[in-house]
């Protein structure tokens, strides 16, 4: 807050890329202008031929009232048809727009990668006989089908350190514990949860990367350092650990298999 040299967190959509849509829904839903469709199909022409395959749409008070943002996205449908379009009030309808404008954008950023990754490994379970529902983990320790996270990828987003946590409380309570502290060692990070009355906790206020993440997850605080973490010197001298990672193929160099970094391992 004090760096008047901080570096901005890297944008995740380029600015000529944000199109601004003439409308506008009071604070109780109320219509106080109508979306201007032709204005909204004029603007759309300039990123046309800009090979964007995934779009968000995110409208002031449209947690309220989500009629607008479902007319801009059957505009959007019509106009660049075979996009992926993730709408704000369909991920997150809750107030705060910036907030709840990074979800979209997430949802959106991430979309066609993990909709093409889903739809390969249902195919590939298949080839080999596994004809079973497949189930995705959520960030708040649930399931939801295949179909759903193609939609909604953005509900994943940190289910790898919620899927441990879940795992942990469940294990705890065979052993008839109650109140717990985890901790989950990967190769770049080890993730430190509570178990509270059996129960992992949760919380709406995550983050990924330098964007925040406002949907329900489990309460997670990772620290960069896992088995493959390098260990660095600052320009001042200074011994740091991560976030780099050696990773595992030639992996850290105490496997004596060609890595010359050490890790923490």
């Amino acid at each position: 807050h004090f760096n008047l040299r901080a570096a901005a967190p890297p944008d995740l959509l380029a600015r000529r890329h944000v199109i601004e849509v003439p409308e506008r829904t009071d604070k109780n839903g109320r219509e106080i202008e109508p979306v201007d469709v032709a204005a909204l199909r004029a603007r759309l022409k300039t990123i046309e031929a800009a090979g964007i395959d995934s779009l968000a749409v995110c409208l002031l008070n449209a947690y309220v009232a989500p009629g607008h943002e479902k007319e801009v996205a059957a505009v959007l449908a019509e106009v660049l048809p075979g996009r992926h379009i993730s709408l704000s009030t369909e991920l997150w309808p809750e107030i705060r727009e910036y907030e709840r404008a990074m979800v979209a954008v997430l949802n959106a950023y991430v979309q066609p990668v993990m909709s093409r990754y889903l739809r390969g490994l249902q195919h590939d379970a298949q080839a080999i006989g596994m004809h079973t529902k497949l189930y995705i983990t959520q960030s708040n320790g649930g399931v939801m089908s295949a179909s759903t996270a193609e939609d909604r990828p953005v509900r994943t987003l940190l289910s790898g350190p919620a899927s441990g946590v879940v795992g942990a409380a469940y294990i705890a309570r065979l052993c008839g514990v109650r109140e717990a502290v985890t901790i989950d060692i990967g190769g770049t990070s080890a993730d430190v949860s509570l178990i509270r009355d059996g129960e992992p906790v949760h919380s709406n206020e995550a983050k990924v990367g330098h964007y925040p993440l406002v949907m329900p997850s489990v309460d997670v605080f990772a620290g960069g350092a896992g088995g493959g973490s390098i260990a660095w010197f600052d320009p001042v001298g200074l011994l740091k650990v991560g976030p780099k990672s050696a990773g595992a193929v030639p992996g850290p160099a105490c496997y004596g298999k060609g890595g010359t970094e050490p890790t923490v391992t």
